[in-house]
């Protein structure tokens, strides 16, 4: 309904309402096994970049870029914390749904789409730690779902693809 309200009838609408659909089921899974299985992931990633390129012509470059750069820093970010610690604290799927979310954002909206994920997980942590269970070093949590959300509220409420800028607009 909030994509409906905000894109319409428009090519932007049927867009992102297939790649919810994507994040929904990818989030479901996440959530249940930890797992953001590459038959969902890559196939949602071919199609946000055709999308984005062919039906809503944006610079391929920046489109590609911004994919690429997506996943490049949550890689690096993955490898350097294995390195720091000995341990995965991020996972490819991660990596791999960043490939997916650079190419719908762009390179405006993605760090702004990466900040409303990580601030969702934080929210969702802090629940959790009031709610009297014990959050530790140790303890888990699939990513997935947040960037998705984070994803999914910047496309909503963050202006467009060329930075049109961030507004809460009421519709």
């Amino acid at each position: 309904m909030l994509l409906a309200l905000r894109f319409g009838g428009s090519p932007e609408w049927f867009i992102y309402l297939i790649v919810t659909g994507v994040f929904i089921v990818a989030s479901g899974i996440d959530a249940e096994i930890m797992i953001l299985p590459d038959v969902i992931i890559l196939p949602g990633f071919l199609f946000s970049a055709f999308a984005a390129i062919v039906l809503l012509k944006h610079p391929p470059l920046e489109v590609l870029g911004a994919a690429a750069a997506g996943a490049g820093i949550f890689w690096l970010l993955r490898f350097i914390y294995g390195v720091l610690r000995g341990q995965e604290g991020l996972g490819l799927g991660d990596v791999k749904l960043m490939l997916m979310i650079g190419a719908l954002c762009g390179p405006t909206l993605l760090p702004f789409a990466v900040f409303l994920g990580c601030l969702c997980a934080l929210l969702t942590a802090l629940i959790v730690a009031l709610s009297g269970r014990k959050i530790g070093r140790t303890s888990r949590l699939p990513f997935g779902p947040y960037l998705a959300t984070g994803c999914f509220l910047a496309l909503l409420y963050g202006g467009d693809f060329w930075g049109e800028g961030f507004s809460f607009v009421t519709y």
